[in-house]
């Protein structure tokens, strides 16, 4: 995500689906582009904050966080921002909420 973020244009989320899509441009300046789909802070906060609000029991499993932006290139400039957010909204509905995560390089 770190590498592409750069490349999207004419970022939009779809409110229906609570997903955003972007156009990239095609490699060696050809003339397709195709559409990514991707997760940023705002649409996982109307998803979770959506899902937690109607059902406070259920587990939030994160996978590959490796591909999270841990340099903060795009979204807001926070390093590891989608996660982030996630432990803040878990936290907030979730009475008894375990949230770790080992960031250790191996």
């Amino acid at each position: 995500m770190t590498e592409n973020c750069r490349l999207w244009q004419n970022i939009r989320l779809d409110k229906e689906s609570t997903c955003n899509y972007a156009q990239v441009p095609g490699k060696h300046g050809s003339t397709y582009f195709r559409i990514e789909g991707f997760d940023n802070v705002a649409s996982l906060e109307l998803k979770l904050e959506s899902i937690l609000s109607r059902h406070p029991s259920l587990c939030v499993a994160l996978v590959d966080v490796d591909y999270d932006d841990f340099l903060g290139v795009c979204d807001n400039g926070q390093p590891f921002a989608r996660l982030h957010t996630v432990q803040k909204i878990v936290r907030r509905f979730a009475t008894t909420a375990q949230f770790y995560v080992d960031l250790r390089r191996r």
